[in-house]
Formats: structure tokens, sequence, C-alpha cells
């Protein structure tokens, strides 16, 4: 706080230093003319040599102060307190204010009432001008006022006369007047510095502290998608692990450990998943990509998704089964929803979750009501804010981490919307948005998935191309259980090589995108097709947020999936690109011949 209030006062001394000299060229262009014109005005009254004299001491007064603002104030380093020029200056003000009172009485004409006036008129002048000039700095308006103004008055009152001593007195009183308006002119311009500086030094602190604060999160940013790699990788071994540990027979009490070591994981990587979401949005790495989409088809895989959960807790859950169509991102927009139908069933107890979709003014506005809780107002506002939560004060990780809102609030603002909310305690919530009504005609129908068949065996060659040693061994253990034959490398070099010798091209390619030696999944893939002349199926699992490199996985036309990936959407991706592909047994005991490489 000291040094706040030393450097602001430092501050108001250096506007006091530059004020003061900026005013010294009108002051010097002003005295030359009226000089002269005093010494014209009374050459014939006032004896010639002490005239002179006294003219010639003003313009050595005047060059003084020209070479003192050339050699001083033109040289004053900027944004520095110098505080001796403004002593000589003032010092400089009370010689100008010694010799304008001398020059008063000099030009004072005994008996010539009109002279008199005139140089009073000057003086009277001159020191109105002060106030203005000089009253930046006290010092300098006290040195040069009085000093200039009191001789005539003393010389009005030695007169004797009634018209003399009453214009005295009238000075003396302009003199007194002038010197308080000047001291609270003084204060005020000095209070007005101070205020500028004070505003200009939070507005500084405010910007260094926007500043700070941004880099923070940008930081927070940066740091959550660089390491998003390395903590998906572990996450995503132990996720493989506890599906190879699902798969065998086990004791029921140690299915039961399983089981809850599987919940765990899927907790984890729930939060994982919201805190890396998070991070994405604050980082703006997420492109808008809009186009025509039937909601019906969106919102019936996502009642299907939750309608286990809305069975456990007896809840009914409903949505519209007519075509809406809306122009927006399809995969934001389910986002949106899952986390607003998942917040709902949350906090509902009993009743209905509902899902409405109402069409007006070219807008399509999105609900999901509940008939929970309720959100007091008080909270309303709050809830949208990263790991609030309403009713859980004990953090139970199993009610989420309190940022399904806050990735909502900023999915919706990203693609042009807002969240708007109604909530009655006791009696539940709505929640609902509006998104651009779309074509029917232009919306793209995505074709039906393929039945999954119901063996439990994959029968395919896949080339995994890992770096991680955990994750390549619990992905290469999980294949080896659903029936596959796996090739396992951490780099292109050695998956090639191990082909090469095996003389055998994989059914499928499953690779990281950063991997080791500074190759990379796309890199990878390439040569590995290349080999086998073909073009064969590949996917890459990855834990980057580079937009840059998924922008680059994109343009070649791969699939990819962020670990951690559950097992089962493996398996169902696996098995679903082998049907495509035609390549799946019919029977877990038919085997199938590995294709060779072809050779020149």
């Amino acid at each position: 706080m000291e040094n706040n209030d030393a450097r602001l006062t430092d501050s108001v001394l250096i506007d006091q230093n530059r004020t003061l000299f900026r005013q010294l060229p009108i002051i010097l262009v002003v005295n030359l003319p009226l000089i002269v014109g005093l010494g014209l005005i009374y050459w014939p009254w006032v004896n010639h040599s002490l005239l002179l004299l006294w003219g010639g001491g003003m313009l050595v007064m005047m060059l003084v102060r020209f070479i003192v603002y050339t050699a001083i104030y033109k040289k004053l380093p900027p944004d520095q307190l110098v505080a001796w020029p403004m002593k000589i200056f003032a010092v400089n003000s009370a010689l100008s204010g010694l010799m304008w009172g001398i020059g008063g009485i000099l030009l004072f004409v005994p008996g010539r009432l009109d002279l008199q006036l005139i140089i009073l008129l000057v003086l009277i002048i001159k020191g109105a001008g002060s106030v203005s000039s000089v009253t930046s700095y006290l010092p300098s308006f006290y040195a040069y006022f009085p000093a200039s103004i009191l001789p005539i008055c003393l010389r009005f009152f030695m007169q004797g006369d009634m018209v003399s001593v009453l214009l005295g007195l009238t000075v003396l009183v302009y003199t007194l007047v002038l010197l308080v308006f000047g001291r609270n002119l003084n204060r005020t311009l000095l209070k007005s510095l101070r205020l500028r500086h004070e505003n200009r030094q939070l507005l500084e602190e405010a910007l260094t502290q926007k500043a700070q604060a941004e880099q923070a999160n940008n930081a927070k940013s940066r740091f959550l998608a660089a390491a998003s790699h390395d903590l998906r990788q572990p996450i995503y071994a132990l996720g493989l692990f506890n599906a190879v540990l699902e798969e065998i027979e086990t004791h029921p009490k140690s299915a039961r450990i399983v089981e809850q070591i599987g919940s765990t994981i899927t907790t984890l990587q729930n939060l994982l998943d919201a805190l890396l979401d998070i991070s994405k949005l604050d980082a703006g790495v997420i492109e808008v990509n809009r186009r025509h989409v039937d909601l019906q088809p969106l919102l019936a895989r996502l009642a299907n998704d939750f309608a286990p959960q809305a069975a456990e807790k007896g809840i009914q859950l409903r949505w519209p089964h007519a075509s809406v169509a809306v122009y927006s991102d399809e995969a934001l927009l389910e986002q949106v929803l899952r986390n607003l139908i998942s917040n709902a069933l949350r906090y509902t107890r009993q009743g209905t979750v509902t899902i409405n979709a109402v069409m007006h003014d070219e807008q399509v506005q999105i609900e999901v009501c509940d008939t929970g809780i309720g959100i007091a107002p008080e909270q309303q506002h709050e809830i949208f804010a990263e790991f609030y939560q309403v009713g859980n004060p004990e953090r139970d990780r199993r009610q989420g981490l309190g940022l399904g809102l806050a990735i909502v609030d900023r999915v919706l603002r990203l693609i042009g919307s807002q969240i708007q909310l109604e909530s009655v305690i006791g009696q539940g919530s709505r929640f609902y948005f509006n998104v651009p009504q779309g074509e029917p005609l232009r919306v793209v129908r995505k074709p039906a998935p393929a039945t999954a068949k119901s063996e439990h065996t994959l029968r395919a060659t896949i080339a995994v191309v890992e770096d991680d040693k955990d994750v390549a061994d619990a992905m290469g253990q999980l294949l080896h259980r659903w029936g596959c034959t796996t090739f396992i490398s951490a780099d292109a070099n050695g998956m090639l090589e191990q082909l090469r010798q095996s003389n055998v091209i994989p059914d499928l390619i499953i690779s990281d995108l950063q991997l080791a030696n500074d190759q990379n999944g796309i890199e990878a893939i390439t040569r590995i097709r290349a080999l086998a002349g073909k073009s064969i199926p590949a996917l890459i699992i990855t834990g980057s947020n580079h937009a840059a490199q998924l922008e680059e996985v994109r343009e070649h036309g791969i699939p990819l999936l962020h670990k951690p990936v559950a097992p089962a959407r493996l398996r169902s991706w696996l098995r679903h690109t082998l049907q495509s592909a035609a390549i799946t047994s019919t029977s877990a005991s038919e085997a199938k011949p590995s294709t060779p490489i072809p050779t020149d």
C-alpha cells in the first residue's frame, strides 16, 4: 500500500512538472509584446534609463526562462520524477514576480490615474493568468503573484487620497481572494491528477490480473490438453486389463471385485472425459460442423442408452417420435442432451423425464424437463459453474464431478445458443435452448448399423501399433481373449518387420497417434497399407487433443477414438468393421487362413 501511495505521489509530481513547464512558452510569448507595449506607453512619463534598465532586466529574465525551458524541460526523462527543475521554476517565478512588482512602482505615474490604472490592469490580468499557468505547483504561484501585485497596492496607499486608498484596498482584497482561489484550484488539480493516476493504476492492475487469469486459464487448458495422452494411457490400460479379467471365469467373490474395479474405472474415465472436455472448450480447439439433422433418431438413441438407468429408478423417459429437423452440430448437440438427460435422471427420484422439441419462428426449442428435486433461485446461476453440485455436499464421486452443466453452457455458447432454466423446489426443473430449424429434405440419413452376430469370438489378424507397454500388453491379452491373432509393435518399423517375417497381411490396424521414434499412427497405417498393397481398415486410438493432429487424422479419413476407450465400444467397432469387410467367421470353430503378403 505504501509503495502504491508513493508511486501515485511521484506520478502526480511528474504531471505537475510537465504542466508547469508546458506553460512557459505561452508566458514568454505573451510577456514579450506586453513589455514592449508598456515601454512605448510610458516612454514619455518615466525616466528613460530606469525604463530601459527595467525592460532589459525583463528581457534577460525571459532569456533565462527560455534557457531553462530548452535546457531542462526538453531533456527531462519521460515518466521519471525529477524534483529540482520545479524548484528552479519557483525561484524563477519569484524573480519574475519581483521584476513585475518593480515595474508596478516604476510605471506608477503620480497624478495620472489613467496611467496608474493601465499598469494596475496589466498586473491584475497577469495575476489572473498565473492562476492557470503556475498553480499546478503552488510554491511558484505564491512566489510570483504577491511579489507582482503588492508593491503597487502599497504605492496606492502611500498616495493617501480617497480614490487611491480605495484602489489599494481593492487590490489587497483581490490579492487575498486570488491566493485562496489559487490554493483551492491547486488542490482540485492535484485531486484530479491523483484520481486519474489511481484510475490508470487500477486499470493497469485489472488488465494485469486479467492477463494473468487468461494466462493461468490457458496454461491450465494447455496442461490438460498436453497431459491428456499421459493421463489416459494408464487408465486405458487399466480398463483393458479389467476387461481381460471379466473375460476369465472366476470365483463369484472375485467377480464381484472385478465388477467394482470396472465401476471405479468407468467413473474415473467419465471424470477425466469431463475435465478434458472443459479444457478443449476453454482452449478453443473444438470446431463446429453444422448440418441438417433429424432429431428423432438422435433422441431415440439417447432414450435407448438411458433406458436402463431410468428403469432402475422407476422413472418414465419420454421423447418425441416425430421427425424434427434442426441445423446444428450433431455431435455437440448430442453431448448437450446427454449431459442434460443424465443430470435430470440423477436428481429425479420418481416421476418422468421428458424431452420436447417445439418449432417456432424458424427455431426449434429443445427442452429437458424432470419431476425432480428442483433448484432454489439463488442456486440457479451457480449450477453452471465448474464443480458445483446441488445436494452433494459430501462430494460423492458417484454423483459426478459437477462439470456437466458447465460443459452444456460452454457448448451451447460455442454453437450460438444459450441455456435457460425454470425450476421450482420439490416440483422439478426445465432446461431449454434454441437451435435453428433445419430443412428435412437436406437431412442426410445414416445407414442402420449391421446387426451384431451372437458369437463372442472374433476371428481376425490385427496389427497393433502402440508405444505404451502397459496398453500394448493389455490390448494383446484382450484381443487374444476375443479370438484374434495380434502383431504388436511400438512403431511402424517394428510392425513392418514382423509382418514381413510372418508373411501375413493383417485384417485390421489399430494404432496410437503418437508413437515411438517420432513416428505417428497415420504414417504407420500408410506404410502397412503400402506393404499389403491394399487399403486395410484402420482405427486410431489416441489421448491427444492437439487440434492440428486431429485435423490431419480427419483429412486422411481414418476413424478415431479417444482414450480411454471402453472395451465394449472397441469390440463393437471391431465386429462392425469385420462384418462390413465380410471377413468374420461364422462360428468359433472355423479357422480362416491368414492372407500372405504379395510378392513381386
